[in-house]
């Protein structure tokens, strides 16, 4: 599968709703600086055509906007335009539905794909093992990263994969032209109309006072959880968070937030190391399950539609639930989205915290199941993006990172509270490496742990040996 993992991806803050991600690498031997144009000097590259292609989600390519569909769109449409004219280029930009085939079918003709491919971690590692797509660092100039410029600093610090032979590969979270969105494994939306109506304590005031805690949380979830008035259906029930095993995003959240790493990197060694089997994570994976025998959280599979929303966000938009983790579902510019969808001015916050996690800051905790850019290693022309690709990856014109902070907060945020403690977390950054393990990709694994139907000591123990392997197919490469 993945023998090596040299970094081609990248991450960078985006404007949400209609947009996506960005790209990242390692420090460059390539000074851009040689070859980008200052000033009024033009580029022509007559017409020549510059492809951009990301993945369908919920049928919307987010590197290819629809017109008119909100302000997002249209400032990238216009982006779009401002670059096509500064170097005579014909921006193209499309979806696919199955990026790594696509892409190997055109270079098994030798034609290229894209220029700039937008994709998830997974499918980029495939491509770039089988030589597919090129080093990066090789295309943009990190000297700056600094700066803000591809990125704040916590960013970087929090996102900085090292190698067996002592290099730093820098990745950043997905985004695109300035707007934060990294999913946060460690945070969630609650409803502010099931804390009025089961009189529940105010999270914002609980977290402001240093009592968000994993006891006060799961109180919270047990007092209103309630079976509705048809036994035969759970339609109308209420409770207090809900977890999907094939995502296990609750799990994950409150492993992060009990200050659980379950990859972890050896400074001696200079090796990622399996991290499951420790007395923190044995004590989190018990408290969910105790949270789920005791009512406070439910157990729900399975999507609804054609939607990845999944059944666990519709019923958090019905308000059947009072807290919600989708790891964290922000920043999505799907049409099925929360800000389309509910009728309710849902509220953000980061999960409480716990019991072993005690100098722990409120800090983000992302993960490589975001979206990441690349470049094709085939038909790729270097010249045409070194000069392109730091225009195409920038601001748009007149609008500073914090006047995109609040076209940002207008779509996502219904309160300060919320965007406080977003940019909070966002700016205490942190990596996780969970995307490396296979044990929370398998909903049949957690399912019976949570039920109760396998111990958690067996699954470690069936897995052990899988685990391992994975982490040093992924990251103890050189």
């Amino acid at each position: 599968m993945r023998k090596r993992l040299k970094q081609i991806f990248a991450m960078f803050a985006c404007a949400a709703i209609s947009l996506s991600a960005f790209t990242a690498c390692s420090s460059a031997e390539v000074e851009l600086k040689d070859f980008i144009p200052s000033g009024e000097i033009k580029l022509d590259f007559k017409g020549k055509e510059f492809k951009i292609v990301g993945l369908y989600r919920e049928g919307i390519a987010e590197v290819a906007p629809i017109a008119y569909e909100n302000m997002y769109s249209d400032m990238l449409l216009e982006h779009y335009e401002a670059i096509s004219d500064k170097f005579n280029i014909k921006i193209i930009t499309e979806g696919s539905d199955s990026i790594s085939d696509d892409m190997q079918i055109k270079a098994s003709t030798g034609d290229k794909f894209a220029d700039i491919i937008d994709e998830g971690l997974y499918t980029l590692l495939d491509l770039y093992n089988a030589n597919y797509i090129m080093e990066v660092s090789n295309i943009i100039d990190y000297s700056d990263l600094h700066s803000g410029k591809y990125g704040t600093e916590s960013q970087l610090e929090g996102s900085t994969l090292r190698r067996k032979n002592g290099d730093e590969v820098f990745g950043f979270q997905a985004a695109y032209w300035g707007i934060p969105t990294p999913k946060f494994s460690n945070a969630g939306y609650f409803n502010p109309d099931m804390v009025k109506k089961f009189n529940l304590e105010n999270p914002y005031e609980l977290i402001e006072n240093g009592d968000w805690t994993w006891d006060v949380f799961a109180k919270m979830c047990i007092n209103c959880a309630s079976d509705g008035t048809d036994p035969s259906s759970d339609t109308d029930d209420t409770y207090g968070v809900a977890e999907n095993p094939s995502h296990g995003y609750v799990t994950r959240a409150a492993l992060a937030s009990n200050n659980v790493e379950i990859v972890s990197y050896n400074e001696d060694s200079g090796l990622y190391e399996y991290n499951l089997d420790t007395p923190e994570f044995t004590s989190t994976i018990e408290w969910v399950r105790d949270l789920y025998n005791k009512g406070g959280l439910k157990i729900i599979e399975g999507e609804t539609g054609n939607s990845s929303i999944g059944n666990v966000v519709n019923n958090f938009i019905e308000g059947r639930s009072f807290f919600m983790v989708e790891h964290t579902y922000h920043g999505s510019t799907d049409r099925e989205s929360l800000a389309y969808k509910a009728d309710f001015n849902f509220s953000w916050i980061p999960f409480p915290k716990g019991p072993d996690a005690v100098d722990y800051a409120y800090g983000a905790s992302v993960s490589g199941a975001d979206r990441y850019f690349a470049f094709p290693a085939v038909g790729v022309d270097e010249d045409m993006l070194m000069s392109v690709v730091p225009s195409l990856f920038s601001q748009f014109d007149g609008l500073t990172e914090f006047e995109w902070r609040d076209y940002y907060s207008i779509g996502m945020f219904f309160d300060e509270k919320s965007e406080y403690w977003f940019y909070h977390m966002y700016d205490n950054l942190t990596n996780s490496y969970d995307y490396t393990l296979s044990f929370f990709s398998d909903d049949a694994r957690l399912a019976k742990v949570l039920s109760g139907e396998k111990t958690l000591a067996q699954s470690l123990d069936e897995y052990l040996t899988v685990g391992q392997s994975e982490i040093d197919e992924y990251l103890n490469v050189q």
